[in-house]
Order: structure tokens, then sequence, then C-alpha cells
């Protein structure tokens, strides 16, 4: 069986891609492809990713049961899941873009390599990412600033090619694809006719689902104010209700950056855009 696994990276339309795919299934039924949803991958393939010495049997037998049961139905399989390399608050409690890439690949490595894998990947814009991820993270974890966790962002530590780098050295017989954000609406359609092994023009129309709107910039203030006022716990517990109250396309998104800083992180990714458009080991599609 052959594996495309979709590594995300948060805030790059994975959400939007993996219901995409999971609509063409019935076009790849008579070739044997298959899409399956997110929430299967994350709960029987995806922990596996993030597990210690001690809890890595049972959760590699339930990863190996079922990539089995795949194989024993499909000839091709997308598996789809941002989780798989980390997370968004995970990144900002350790001050960079996925630290544990390396470590959670070789976790996945040895229920992996019966199967021909290819691996996919979006990057983008540092400036938009950081601030649309930190948005993110706070849905999910305990409230904490901006202010707070860029102090102990480093950008320039660990930057997309990093990463790149790591996973071809984790699986260094796969092929490695990689587009840019930004592409998106120029690579969808050739990149999942050719996953689907499918003319393009047999491919349904896509939404133009975009990945979730970041938090208006009065939300960000005021959860900010009751972090001050009245601490962490509070502004967590209140996070869900104010984003709701002030958010819509007529608010101004959240976005912390001053032109210079701003002007610094783009730079930072045109270097990587040009650092991978080079790689002659990298199938970069940028539209």
């Amino acid at each position: 069986m052959r594996i495309d696994l979709h590594l995300g990276v948060h805030k790059t339309a994975t959400t939007h891609l993996q219901r995409y795919w999971v609509a063409c299934n019935p076009l790849g039924h008579a070739a044997r492809i298959h899409c399956p949803p997110l929430d299967e991958v994350r709960a029987e393939l995806t922990p596996l990713a993030g597990v210690g010495d001690d809890l890595g049997v049972p959760k590699f037998k339930r990863a190996q049961a079922y990539l089995g049961r795949l194989a024993s139905a499909h000839a091709r399989v997308i598996l789809s899941d941002e989780n798989l390399l980390g997370t968004c608050e995970g990144n900002f409690a350790q001050g960079c873009l996925y630290p544990n890439v390396a470590d959670r690949m070789a976790n996945l490595k040895g229920v992996l390599q019966p199967f021909e894998v290819h691996l996919l990947i979006s990057v983008r814009r540092y400036s938009d990412y950081l601030r649309s991820a930190y948005c993110e993270a706070i849905r999910h974890s305990r409230y904490f600033t901006f202010e707070s966790a860029i102090k102990r962002f480093q950008p320039e530590k660990r930057r997309w090619p990093v990463i790149l780098r790591e996973l071809r050295l984790a699986f260094p017989q796969s092929t490695l694809t990689c587009w840019p954000y930004e592409a998106l609406h120029q690579v969808r359609g050739p990149m999942t006719a050719s996953l689907f092994e499918l003319d393009i023009n047999r491919l349904p129309v896509a939404s133009e689902e975009r990945p979730r709107r970041t938090m208006s910039r009065l939300a960000i203030k005021l959860l900010d104010d009751i972090h001050s006022h009245a601490g962490a716990e509070v502004a967590t517990a209140a996070r869900a209700s104010v984003e709701k109250l002030v958010a819509g396309p007529k608010m101004v998104q959240f976005d912390p950056w001053t032109d210079e800083v701003r002007a610094r992180l783009d730079a930072l990714y045109e270097e990587d855009l040009l650092i991978m458009r080079s790689d002659p080991t990298l199938r970069f599609h940028h539209g």
C-alpha cells in the first residue's frame, strides 16, 4: 500500500484539504484510493507520534492494526493530520517551530516501514503563521498573552527548511512535496488529481473555505485585559465567549507586528522560499 502522509502544517488550510479529499473518495473507489477522515487518523495513528518508550507498545499495535485494515481494503491512502508534527501550543511553549519533529517521526517510522510512504507539507509566511497559530494555541490551552509568548519565540532558531531536512532524514527513501500556503488555490487541483490518479476535470468543485479566521484585534485586547486583572484561568474560561462576541468579517484581525518586525519576518520567509525552490531533493510547487 502507498501512503501519502500529509503533515499540515497548522493554519495552511489543512482542514479544508482534508474535507476536500474525503469528498473525492467516491472518485477514488475504483482505483482503491481512499482518504480517511481526520478524526479517524487522529484516533488511530497520531497518538503514536507523541509517545515515550513506556507507552509506545500499545499505541504501536493499535496503529499497526489500523494500517493493516487500510491495506486490506485500499491500494493507496492519504493520511492527513497536522498534529503529527506537534501542536501550536507546543510551538509557543518551547519557543520555536515544531521542536520535536525528529522524535515524532522516529516514533512513526516503524509502523510505516512496510509501506511506500510519500510526504506532503505546506508552509506559510511567518508573520501570518505566527499570529494565526497563536490564536489557535489559546483555543486549546490555558490563556497566555502574545507578548509573553513572542518574547520566548525565536523564528530564526527553526525555520521551514530545517523542518524539511529533518523529515528527509527520517524518511530518506520517501519523496517530499512542499507548497507555500499562499499558492494553495493554484496547487490544490493538480495535487488532488495526482493523489487520486484522476483527470483534473473530474474533480469536484472545491469550496472556498479558508483556515479558521484569526481572532479580532479587539478580542485579544479584551482577553489581555481579563488576564491582567483576573488571571489566566478567568481569561481561559472567557476565551470562547469573547471570541464570538467580537467576531465577524468587519472586525479588524489581530495583527501584533510593527512594520519593521513584519518586514524582518517576511524577509526570512522569502529566503526560505529561495532555498526550497533550489533544493533538488524537494518537490516544491509554487503555483
